[in-house]
């Protein structure tokens, strides 16, 4: 399995799902992390702290092909990404429905 979180709540609980797959089934898992995503706070603009999350509870994990969708009532446009496209993804759909009225859905495969 091939684990890569986006925001920082992702990565937390994705780590707990990676961890009980290795011990309990004896997967092997590969956890990649965006660096480039380490010390971002904005997602739209300066100082609007749109990528902080609170950190997730113990007993919070993702479940194994668990995704997450921004948007989900937008049927102009559907992208799917994961890792650093995620943010890149939610600024080009704003700017997409900014400049065009066209809205977009993104869908982030999570687990």
């Amino acid at each position: 399995m091939v684990a890569c979180p986006s925001r920082g709540d992702d990565a937390a609980m994705m780590l707990r799902t990676c961890a009980a797959l290795a011990k309990v089934d004896s997967r092997v898992v590969a956890f990649l992390e965006p660096i480039a995503l380490y010390m971002t706070k904005d997602l739209y603009e300066p100082k609007d702290n749109g990528w902080l999350f609170d950190y997730p509870t113990p007993e919070r994990a993702v479940s194994l092909g668990e995704g997450r969708i921004y948007n989900p009532n937008a049927r102009d446009l559907f992208i799917v990404t994961f890792g650093n496209g995620v943010p890149l993804s939610l600024r080009v759909a704003q700017k997409l429905e900014t400049q065009t009225g066209k809205k977009t859905a993104c869908w982030i495969c999570v687990g």
